[in-house]
């Protein structure tokens, strides 16, 4: 190891082109790397969140979310939900279909 760091120590000029090698290489791979502004992403899941300062759980449940859960099991497409409820706030969870149509959801 120490022969190949004297080596280089004494020998600038090939550090010097190697330095300049790397940076072409690095320069040529980003202008080169295929990049997109706005690819294409599928989701699968959708998420409805709310909050109501100081109501509980139990509150919140009969007050807000089985309504909402009522309203988006009209919805074609979704394959499962999942409610979390705690004071204050509650998070619903819509896991959609495989074959469902991900960007025209139908009531």
């Amino acid at each position: 190891m120490n022969k190949i760091i004297e080596y280089f120590i004494q020998n600038k000029r090939l550090n010097y082109a190697l330095l300049v090698f790397l940076a072409y290489l690095g320069y040529n791979a980003y202008v080169n790397i295929p990049k997109e502004m706005f690819p294409i992403v599928e989701l699968d899941k959708i998420s409805v969140r709310g909050a109501y300062a100081g109501a509980s759980a139990t509150n919140m449940d009969k007050m807000v979310v089985r309504d909402i859960e009522d309203e988006l099991s009209n919805i074609n497409g979704i394959d499962k939900t999942e409610t979390t409820i705690t004071p204050g706030s509650f998070i619903i969870i819509l896991t959609l279909n495989e074959n469902s149509n991900r960007i025209n959801m139908e009531w």
